[in-house]
């Protein structure tokens, strides 16, 4: 098994009938019918996913290994898979606001506009005050259709 939260999954189906998973879900917080799912297999599967998402895998471990001290709840090889899985999730989240950031245009203002307006000194001068204008956010040029606003 590759995956950590099959294993934990597997753990919970060897070792829990219904209603301990019921206490289960009760120890931590989880309301057990509003888990998707039909019968113990899906609940605890949907049980183990929705913990995951809460970022709360390690506390149905400690919750398991104080209702059920009998089992290897955090053998090497699961604590070993969890923190694969939460390093590869940070760097993915990483990764995704970096790229969000070098996305972002905030406060970019040409060093020269004067050579993209020809004979257009008014209108040139007026933009060049709406960039030095701390307080303009956002300058658009528009112009007819057909017509290119840098010409």
């Amino acid at each position: 098994m590759d995956n950590p939260l099959i294993h934990l999954h597997r753990l919970i189906l060897d070792h829990y009938g219904l209603e301990e998973l019921r206490t289960l879900c009760f120890q931590m917080g989880v309301e057990y019918d509003d888990l998707p799912g039909e019968g113990r297999q899906a609940k605890a599967r949907e049980l183990v996913v929705y913990l995951e998402r809460q970022n709360r895998i390690l506390e149905l471990i400690a919750t398991g290994k104080q209702s059920r001290p009998d089992i290897a709840w955090d053998d090497t090889y699961l604590a070993d898979r969890l923190e694969r899985l939460r390093v590869r999730r940070d760097q993915t989240d990483r990764a995704r606001r970096e790229i969000r950031e070098r996305q972002r245009v905030v406060n970019l203002r040409p060093l020269d506009v004067t050579h993209t307006f020809k004979d257009r000194l008014r209108e040139m001068q007026a933009l060049c005050e709406h960039l030095a204008d701390a307080s303009v956010r956002l300058v658009s040029i528009v112009g007819r259709g057909g017509m290119s606003p840098m010409r």
